[in-house]
């Protein structure tokens, strides 16, 4: 059975919404072992517990303004006319 535009469609914006959300997730996930990593490291570096924990707050704050954003409807529907541009194209 075939399936119909809507549902071509309909499974081509799925497939592009999955695709950035695991693109997202994966960044995400590097940036945090980034991060963690960072602030591992600023620990050994800092004389007392105290001071170590006030500078990972201070830096921890900073950095997570770093992390990608979350994919957006605009962007989801982009790469979908991408996914279905391509399988249009007869080449």
């Amino acid at each position: 059975m075939s399936k119909t535009p809507f549902e071509i469609r309909s499974d081509i914006l799925h497939l592009a919404a999955r695709n950035l959300e695991l693109k997202y997730h994966l960044e995400v996930e590097v940036s945090r072992k980034i991060l963690d990593k960072t602030l591992n490291s600023l620990d050994l570096n800092l004389p007392d517990i105290k001071t170590a924990a006030k500078h990972r707050a201070e830096l921890a704050k900073e950095l997570e303004g770093i992390l990608p954003p979350p994919p957006s409807s605009d962007s989801i529907v982009a790469e979908a006319n991408k996914l279905y541009k391509f399988v249009t194209t007869k080449d």
